[in-house]
C-alpha cells in the first residue's frame, strides 16, 4: 500500500474529532444563549473544527473559548443542546416507528390518522430525552482538555456572520 495515501489520523480520529468540535459548538451556543443572542443561530462541525452562524454582536470567538474553558474545567453538560439536529432525527424516527408499529398492532398495512397522532405524541414525549442520549454516547465528546482553539475566520453569508473556528488536539 502506498503509504502517501494513508489517512494522518485514523477514521476513528476523525470521529472522535468530529464529537469533541460538536460537543464544542454546542458549547459556544449555550454560552452565546447565556449572553442574551437571539436565534437565528447554529453550527455544526467538522473534524477540523466548527462554524458557528449568528446575527451575533458579542464577540463570538470569545464565548467559544470561555465554552472550552468551561468544558475543559469539568462543565460536560454545555456538549450536550436542547436544540440539536440530533433530536429532531430522534423524533423523526420515533414517530416513524410508533405510528409504523401502531398499523401493524391494528392489522393495517398504513397508518391511520390515529396512528400518525400516536406517532407525533410518542415523538413529543421522547425525543428531547433520547435525542439527549445520542448526543451524550454518539455525536458529542465533552473530554476537550487537549483541545485548543488555532484559528477563527468570519465572514458573512447573507444577515448572518459565519464564524469557522479551526481545533488542533481533537483527535487525540
Amino acid at each position: 500500500m502506498n503509504r502517501s495515501l494513508r489517512w494522518p489520523v485514523s477514521p476513528y480520529g476523525v470521529v472522535k474529532a468530529t464529537r469533541r468540535n460538536h460537543g464544542i459548538e454546542h458549547g459556544t451556543v449555550a454560552v452565546l444563549l447565556e449572553q442574551g443572542v437571539s436565534p437565528p443561530m447554529g453550527g455544526n462541525a467538522t473534524p477540523g473544527g466548527f462554524y458557528i452562524y449568528s446575527r451575533a454582536s458579542v464577540d463570538v470567538e470569545a464565548a467559544a473559548r470561555e465554552a472550552l474553558a468551561r468544558m475543559a474545567a469539568g462543565e460536560h453538560e454545555l456538549a450536550v443542546s436542547p436544540h440539536c439536529g440530533a433530536n429532531l432525527v430522534v423524533g423523526a424516527l420515533i414517530a416513524a416507528l410508533v405510528s409504523h408499529l401502531a398499523a401493524r398492532a391494528s392489522g393495517s398495512r398504513r397508518p391511520r390518522f390515529s396512528d400518525l397522532i400516536l406517532g407525533a405524541l410518542a415523538s413529543a414525549l421522547f425525543a428531547r430525552p433520547l435525542g439527549a442520549l445520542v448526543q451524550r454516547h454518539c455525536t458529542t465528546l465533552p473530554d476537550v482538555e487537549a483541545v485548543e482553539i488555532v484559528s477563527v475566520r468570519r465572514f458573512r453569508l447573507g444577515p448572518l456572520a459565519v464564524h469557522r473556528f479551526e481545533t488542533a488536539g481533537a483527535a487525540r
